[in-house]
């Protein structure tokens, strides 16, 4: 069934019955604005994020499920990279009004999983007929402490990531070839389970909210970033607002078996798509180099893996990235929507 053949309050019942909240939500959804009790000596938080068919995802590559799911997790990363703790969420979607009432469901299914895997209210919205289909998200969070920013970084801090690079990326790059690279190992194709793997990097990131939480007890973070656009232009963000440069280990980078194994296939560079290929959702931070040791313990413990990259150096120095033992600049490109070569 279409959309268009049972009308926008009937779609938005259908997405919206039987979905509780917790005590925090005082009015939901059904009135002209929620009402939510913020706890006092916090600070809240605030972000948006939209994902735009065409141009964030292809909607015939993208099941219904993992685009709900990819919606939200972008704004959870924002508030991971804060320090923060998600817990109001406003959903606003554009639809063409020939989409399934299948597909919209599915969206709907993926986005309300991973709000109750993390505690959030989907307390309102918007829904509108669109030429292409979009979904902007506004995430409400909370701070109990000081935010983390991204103006806190100071020369001899260390760089560290959380997880992996590259695999969104390289997951890509398989969604975008279809079959290709499918096949057993032997037969010169990728084995399937790597193709799983990092098409699932794409598709499902995981907000790293939990190592955030962890690295905010350490006490050791100065500043730090998601990365959505790519190490690289990511990192530049993060200098810029800091007014310092930075020197990545490109040995150290944490490009796994799986990634550089798509990456021969397809006769890619792993180190490019690990710096510039975006959407990985992991999270960069910047340590005060007293207390790294500390935190990188904690979040062993935790079993997430945290990698050394670099270090924050003098403004004066750039950005540079030192590879076989040669140090030379880095090109810190991000994505950049409104640049042709994106």
């Amino acid at each position: 069934m279409e959309i268009k053949n049972i009308g926008e309050f009937e779609l938005i019942d259908r997405l919206t019955a039987g979905k509780g909240y917790d005590r925090s939500v005082l009015l939901g959804i059904g009135d002209d604005a929620a009402v939510f009790l913020a706890p006092s000596g916090v600070s809240l938080l605030a972000c948006t994020d939209m994902l735009v068919e065409g141009v964030h995802f292809l909607r015939e590559k993208t099941p219904p499920a993992a685009l709900g799911h990819k919606a939200l997790a972008a704004n959870l990363s924002d508030i991971a990279a804060m320090g923060g703790i998600p817990r109001q969420a406003l959903v606003a979607a554009g639809w063409p009004p020939g989409c399934t009432l299948e597909y919209v469901e599915g969206v709907y299914k993926g986005l309300h999983a991973l709000a109750e895997e993390y505690g959030v209210n989907i307390i309102g919205g918007d829904t509108v007929r669109a030429p292409v289909m979009i979904i902007n998200i506004t995430i409400i969070g909370e701070s109990r402490g000081k935010a983390v920013g991204r103006n806190g970084a100071r020369p001899g801090d260390l760089l560290a990531v959380t997880g992996r690079v590259g695999a969104a990326a390289a997951g890509l790059a398989l969604l975008r070839a279809g079959t290709e690279g499918a096949g057993a190992q032997g037969e010169g194709g990728l084995p399937e389970a790597v193709r799983e793997d990092l098409i699932r990097a794409q598709l499902y990131p995981v907000p790293r909210l939990r190592a955030a939480a962890v690295l905010a007890a350490a006490g050791a973070v100065t500043a730090m970033i998601d990365l959505s656009d790519g190490l690289a232009g990511d990192l530049r963000q993060l200098t810029a607002a800091s007014g310092v440069g930075a020197l990545l280990y490109g040995d150290e980078l944490p490009i796994d078996g799986h990634t550089r194994a798509a990456a021969a296939f397809f006769k890619e560079d792993a180190i490019r798509w690990a710096l510039y290929g975006g959407e990985d959702y992991e999270l960069l931070a910047a340590l005060a180099p007293e207390k790294a040791a500390e935190a990188r313990e904690k979040m062993k413990a935790a079993g997430v893996a945290f990698t050394v990259i670099g270090k924050i150096t003098p403004a004066a120095e750039g950005l540079g990235i030192l590879q076989d033992g040669r140090i030379t600049p880095l090109k810190a490109r991000g994505f950049d929507h409104f640049s042709p070569s994106s």
